[in-house]
Protein backbone atom coordinates (compact mmCIF):
# COMPACT_ATOMS: atom_id res chain seq x y z
CA UNK A 1 0.00 0.00 0.00
CA UNK A 2 1.35 3.42 -0.92
CA UNK A 3 1.35 5.80 2.03
CA UNK A 4 2.20 9.49 1.96
CA UNK A 5 2.45 11.41 5.23
CA UNK A 6 1.49 14.93 4.23
CA UNK A 7 1.57 16.67 7.57
CA UNK A 8 3.01 15.54 10.86
CA UNK A 9 2.93 17.61 14.02
CA UNK A 10 3.60 16.81 17.63
CA UNK A 11 -0.07 16.02 18.23
CA UNK A 12 -1.48 15.06 14.83
CA UNK A 13 -0.72 13.56 11.43
CA UNK A 14 -2.47 13.54 8.07
CA UNK A 15 -1.85 10.48 5.90
CA UNK A 16 -3.03 9.76 2.36
CA UNK A 17 -3.24 6.08 1.53
CA UNK A 18 -4.18 4.52 -1.79
CA UNK A 19 -7.92 4.38 -1.06
CA UNK A 20 -8.24 6.23 2.24
CA UNK A 21 -7.47 9.56 3.90
CA UNK A 22 -6.59 9.11 7.55
CA UNK A 23 -6.30 11.90 10.12
CA UNK A 24 -4.92 11.03 13.56
CA UNK A 25 -4.78 13.41 16.51
CA UNK A 26 -3.05 12.70 19.81
CA UNK A 27 -4.81 14.04 22.90
CA UNK A 28 -3.88 14.17 26.57
CA UNK A 29 -6.56 11.72 27.75
CA UNK A 30 -9.82 9.94 26.88
CA UNK A 31 -12.11 12.81 27.91
CA UNK A 32 -10.36 15.18 25.51
CA UNK A 33 -10.37 12.53 22.76
CA UNK A 34 -14.12 12.12 23.21
CA UNK A 35 -14.67 15.90 23.10
CA UNK A 36 -12.67 16.08 19.87
CA UNK A 37 -14.69 13.19 18.44
CA UNK A 38 -17.87 15.09 19.19
CA UNK A 39 -16.57 18.25 17.48
CA UNK A 40 -15.55 16.22 14.43
CA UNK A 41 -18.95 14.51 14.33
CA UNK A 42 -20.70 17.91 14.41
CA UNK A 43 -18.57 19.06 11.48
CA UNK A 44 -19.23 15.83 9.56
CA UNK A 45 -22.96 16.11 10.16
CA UNK A 46 -23.01 19.74 9.01
CA UNK A 47 -21.17 18.76 5.81
CA UNK A 48 -23.22 15.54 5.37
CA UNK A 49 -19.95 13.68 4.87
CA UNK A 50 -19.47 11.01 7.52
CA UNK A 51 -16.11 9.32 8.23
CA UNK A 52 -15.16 6.32 10.30
CA UNK A 53 -14.04 7.65 13.69
CA UNK A 54 -12.03 5.60 16.19
CA UNK A 55 -11.79 7.14 19.65
CA UNK A 56 -9.20 5.69 22.03
CA UNK A 57 -7.48 6.84 25.19
CA UNK A 58 -5.32 9.74 24.03
CA UNK A 59 -6.02 9.35 20.32
CA UNK A 60 -8.69 10.01 17.67
CA UNK A 61 -8.37 8.52 14.19
CA UNK A 62 -10.66 9.70 11.39
CA UNK A 63 -10.73 7.80 8.09
CA UNK A 64 -12.52 8.75 4.88
CA UNK A 65 -13.25 6.72 1.78
CA UNK A 66 -16.27 6.27 -0.44
CA UNK A 67 -17.66 2.78 -0.90
CA UNK A 68 -19.67 3.71 -4.00
CA UNK A 69 -16.54 4.71 -5.93
CA UNK A 70 -14.19 2.40 -4.01
CA UNK A 71 -11.77 5.22 -3.36
CA UNK A 72 -11.27 8.88 -2.68
CA UNK A 73 -13.37 11.91 -3.48
CA UNK A 74 -12.23 15.56 -3.29
CA UNK A 75 -14.55 16.04 -0.29
CA UNK A 76 -12.31 13.75 1.77
CA UNK A 77 -9.41 16.16 1.40
CA UNK A 78 -11.65 19.13 2.13
CA UNK A 79 -12.86 17.48 5.34
CA UNK A 80 -9.28 16.73 6.43
CA UNK A 81 -8.42 20.40 5.91
CA UNK A 82 -11.49 21.45 7.91
CA UNK A 83 -10.45 19.23 10.83
CA UNK A 84 -6.97 20.73 10.66
CA UNK A 85 -8.53 24.21 10.77
CA UNK A 86 -10.73 23.12 13.69
CA UNK A 87 -7.64 21.99 15.62
CA UNK A 88 -5.89 25.27 14.85
CA UNK A 89 -8.93 27.25 16.00
CA UNK A 90 -9.57 25.40 19.25
CA UNK A 91 -5.91 24.93 20.12
CA UNK A 92 -3.89 21.97 21.21
CA UNK A 93 -5.47 19.04 22.93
Amino acid sequence: MNVIIVQKGSNHSLTFMVLHVKYRCITRDFVVALALTNRISELAEAEDHHPAILTEWGKVTVTWWTHAINGLHPNHFIMAAKINKLLTYIGRF
